[in-house]
Order: C-alpha cells, then sequence, then structure tokens
C-alpha cells in the first residue's frame, strides 16, 4: 500500500498577503495623503487670496466711479455703512468680507487677513481720518493682507492722493 503524503504547496496553497506586504501599502497610501492634503490646503488659501485681491479691485473701481460722479471719496462711516456700500457703491455685501470670514469692511490698518480696512484723508480742517458721515474726503486707502503672506500689508490708494 501507498502512502499518502499531502503537499503544502501543490493540494491547499495559500492566498494572501504577508503583513510586511500590508503594511508597505499602508505607509505609500499614508504619504501620498499627506502630500495631497497639504498641497490642498496651500490651493485653497492662493483661491482666498485671489478672492481678496478681486474684492479690493471692485471695492476700488467702486469708489473711483464714486469720486468721478462727486468730485470727492465718501467718508469712513459712509463706507462702514451697508446702506451705503450697496445703494449708493452698487458693491454687492459679499465684497466688504473677506473669505472664510464674518467681520466686514472696518476702519483699521488691516491688522490680519481677517479683514479690509478703509481710511479716508480729510480735507483741510476736517475730521481725523475722514471719519463723519457725509464728509468729504481727498483720498483713501485701502488695506488688507493675504493669507499666504501675513506679515505684509497691501496697499491700495486713490488715484487723486493730495
Amino acid at each position: 500500500m501507498r502512502a499518502i503524503t499531502y503537499s503544502r504547496t501543490s493540494a491547499n496553497p495559500r492566498r494572501g498577503f504577508t503583513i510586511v506586504e500590508l503594511l508597505i501599502v499602508i505607509v505609500v497610501i499614508g504619504i501620498l495623503a499627506a502630500i495631497t492634503i497639504v498641497s490642498f490646503s496651500g490651493v485653497q488659501q492662493k483661491a482666498r487670496d485671489t478672492e481678496r485681491k478681486s474684492d479690493i479691485g471692485q471695492f476700488h473701481k467702486a469708489l473711483e466711479l464714486f469720486y468721478a460722479e462727486n468730485n470727492y471719496y465718501p467718508s469712513v462711516n459712509d463706507v462702514l455703512s451697508t446702506s451705503f456700500r450697496t445703494n449708493t457703491l452698487n458693491i454687492p455685501a459679499a465684497i466688504a468680507t473677506p473669505p472664510g470670514q464674518t467681520g466686514v469692511i472696518s476702519y483699521c490698518w488691516s491688522s490680519s487677513f481677517n479683514s479690509y480696512c478703509y481710511v479716508g484723508l480729510p480735507a483741510a480742517g476736517g475730521s481725523f481720518d475722514c471719519n463723519v458721515v457725509g464728509e468729504k474726503c481727498l483720498g483713501y486707502t485701502l488695506s488688507y493682507r493675504l493669507e499666504s503672506d501675513p506679515n505684509n500689508r497691501v496697499d491700495r490708494r486713490s488715484i487723486v492722493w493730495p
């Protein structure tokens, strides 16, 4: 009588991955995910910075059109008024708010990328920084900071600057 022998490789081969193979795959997936997350974060930041530049550009154009029609720039308090911005300057409400933030344009010197700032230049004998409603300003400075470079303030001044 013949003895029956079974070979592990021929009759019942084991199939699957070893623990080392699984670990290598997990590490590679983790590295790819980390690279993707970092690069995606930078893309979002650049998109918000581009929106900031666009908002300030539209704001600047609206203020220059106001000057062309009235021969003066609006006061700080006029610009801070939502109704003045939307009705007189024809600026959509969203433009006065930096992307990803809840605050609107304010009187400040742009301490962070969370705000847009408007500072007026008063006529001789006018209030400090042109802060009275209805006051006629000779010029203005719009300022903001980029999220990608928060250490540098970006200023956009009026075309007419005495």
